[in-house]
């Protein structure tokens, strides 16, 4: 039915001047204007920016590898950094032990010479302390033994006789 409708529309254009189909040389003389716009515009604008889009494209995915890359290589040289600044610690807590047991043995050593010294000084002492213990005991034995010959004297009136 539709069919029908169309070719006698058609046909009754036809008879008016009207022309429902169209003309193939017209359409053509459209079409191919449309085509050689497209081809140009694809081979001056389109491929360029797809080109472009894609250049940005991997330079940005480029960027971010590079990046991820020197974040991993930064995080290696971290650890190495901590490593060896774990090493130094320790190597300096080792070196403090080791200088702090020689400063403690030279205090030692020193301490224990002073102390031989100092018990030398107090023997001598001691030592000459008793040498004048004795020479004083001596002069005292002398001098009491005259006192009670004075003292004995007084109270007899006489000279006592030893």
């Amino acid at each position: 039915m539709s069919t029908s409708l169309f070719i006698l529309l058609g046909e009754a254009h036809a008879a008016s001047g009207i022309e429902i189909m169209p003309d193939l040389t017209l359409l053509a003389l459209q079409i191919l204007p449309f085509l050689a716009a497209m081809f140009i515009l694809t081979a001056v604008l389109f491929k360029p920016m797809v080109k472009y889009l894609d250049d940005r494209e991997q330079a940005t995915i480029g960027a971010h590898e590079t990046a991820a890359s020197l974040d991993a290589e930064a995080d290696e040289k971290l650890t190495a950094y901590e490593e060896r600044l774990t090493a130094a610690k320790a190597e300096i807590l080792e070196l403090r032990a080791t200088v702090r047991a020689k400063a403690n043995a030279e205090r030692e050593e020193s301490m224990s010479q002073a102390r031989s010294e100092c018990e030398a000084q107090v023997a001598e002492a001691v030592q000459a302390i008793r040498a004048e213990r004795d020479i004083a005991s001596q002069e005292l034995k002398r001098l009491s033994t005259a006192l009670a010959e004075d003292i004995t004297g007084a109270v007899l009136g006489r000279q006592a006789e030893a």
